[in-house]
């Protein structure tokens, strides 16, 4: 759904900062918070730039290991404070890296993806615990 939503290209201006607060409240929501500060905001840019050709593979890869509940990150108050500050770090103009260096950095998450055990999408009673492992908002 996050490469869709890149692709359609909804708002003249903001688009990036706009998605981030869309999905962060989505997840939010679905009783989740994404762990912005695990996730590499330049592969997690060319992922989503990957979503709207190839798959969305690489934003699954890069978000459901770092999904952590509300309940869980409440308790955490270094996770709630990172919401707050999350939309600066993607949406600031960074040094541009090599595509071959971000495809690498994409395909270990991957792998790292593919390692965790399988769960139900939103399911509360099953939530991501130690290995992070939380339902899937890449697509």
């Amino acid at each position: 759904m996050w490469g869709e939503t890149t692709a359609i290209h909804p708002f003249r201006d903001v688009n990036t900062r706009t998605q981030h607060v869309f999905f962060n409240q989505l997840a939010r929501d679905a009783g989740w918070v994404i762990d912005w500060s695990q996730i590499p905001g330049d592969v997690f840019a060319h992922a989503r730039t990957l979503a709207i050709v190839q798959d969305s593979s690489g934003l699954d890869a890069l978000i459901r290991p770092n999904l952590v509940t509300v309940e869980d990150a409440a308790q955490h108050d270094r996770l709630m404070g990172l919401l707050d500050e999350h939309a600066w770090g993607f949406t600031a103009r960074q040094t541009v890296r090599d595509p071959a260096v971000l495809d690498r950095e994409l395909d270990a998450a991957r792998e790292r993806r593919r390692a965790l055990p399988p769960l139900d999408a939103f399911v509360h009673d099953a939530p991501p615990g130690g290995d992070r492992g939380g339902p899937s908002l890449g697509r």
